[in-house]
């Protein structure tokens, strides 16, 4: 719980520079600092819809801590390797247990995969599916027509495509004004994702990749 603590109490963690890449958070931390619990003992806070909007914005833009948390030793604490398992089925819980606890812990992050039908398709996650409307939790058996999902080849194309002949999925276009700048978002959710930026000064004119 001390590491916990430490880490908790430590720099956030901040995105910064043209990659965008997480650093240690070194400017001023707005009071009361985020995470702490209100209380008009130690402040004048009843409860957090009295916390000022600075200290709200910044902990929407700062949600991770900087600093991690290793187990003991600073290794996993239970590893098993060249074994002959094989995964069979898909758990709707994992439970990992101690002799002091038990913690029960979800399998599904399809949340983290974002808000489009290609990018849950590329994940290629077993646990989630797209269903025509968002990345949800794959549920077997399910009456969902619109479910979505290839594990083995996650072809967005196929999947995502309102008609797979085209072969193609929906592209975001961002227009400009000529000698302005604008910002690309180059970081796709899934590992299996590529992202290609094309531009045109015409609608006439043919796509260049950019």
């Amino acid at each position: 719980m001390a590491d916990i603590r430490r880490a908790f109490l430590g720099p956030f963690a901040h995105k910064e520079g043209p990659n965008y890449q997480w650093v240690s958070y070194q400017g001023r931390v707005p009071y009361p600092r985020p995470g702490m619990c209100p209380s008009k003992t130690f402040g004048t806070f009843g409860s957090t819809k009295d916390f000022p909007d600075e200290v709200i914005q910044f902990a929407r833009h700062h949600p991770l801590m900087y600093n991690p948390v290793l187990p003991h030793g600073q290794r996993p604490l239970f590893l098993q390797a060249a074994v002959a398992y094989t995964f069979t089925r898909i758990a709707q819980q994992l439970y990992a247990g101690s002799t002091t606890a038990l913690a029960q812990l979800p399998l599904h992050r399809c949340g983290a995969y974002g808000k489009a039908c290609a990018e849950c398709c590329l994940a290629r996650d077993p646990y989630c599916a797209w269903d025509g409307t968002a990345c949800t939790r794959y549920v077997p058996n399910t009456k969902r027509r619109f479910r979505r999902q290839d594990v083995r080849n996650g072809d967005p194309n196929l999947l995502c495509s309102e008609d797979p002949r085209r072969g193609s999925v929906p592209q975001k276009q961002l227009y400009g004004v000529e000698g302005s700048t604008a910002f690309l978002e180059c970081i796709p959710k899934s590992l299996q994702a590529h992202v290609l930026w094309t531009y045109q000064h015409t609608p006439d004119d043919p796509q260049r990749e950019g």
